[in-house]
């Protein structure tokens, strides 16, 4: 029961947020990093291009355009736009 309340005791105190629940933090994922919308355009890109040319052209086709932004993510330091700054309210 100590754990079930560990675990969920922020939901039941309606503090609701994208978080890992044992280590308190939210992930990567869904803070800065590309790989998720790298996934998300891919299968569009899979998605749009399947009517039009063959199924396993099309996974190759979506397949690359990940690593491709992945690679040029990881090689430029591309970061995605965050809604709240971590740094946010400004300490004066």
């Amino acid at each position: 029961m100590r754990f079930c309340r560990f675990c969920w005791g922020d939901h039941w105190r309606g503090r609701r947020h994208s978080a890992d629940m044992l280590a308190g933090v939210t992930p990567i994922v869904l803070r800065k990093q590309v790989y998720a919308s790298a996934a998300f355009v891919g299968a569009v890109l899979y998605a749009c291009s399947y009517p039009f040319i063959s199924h396993w052209a099309a996974m190759f086709l979506g397949a690359a355009v990940v690593v491709i932004i992945r690679t040029l993510a990881a090689r430029y330091l591309w970061n995605l736009p965050v809604a709240i700054p971590e740094d946010w309210p400004p300490k004066e």
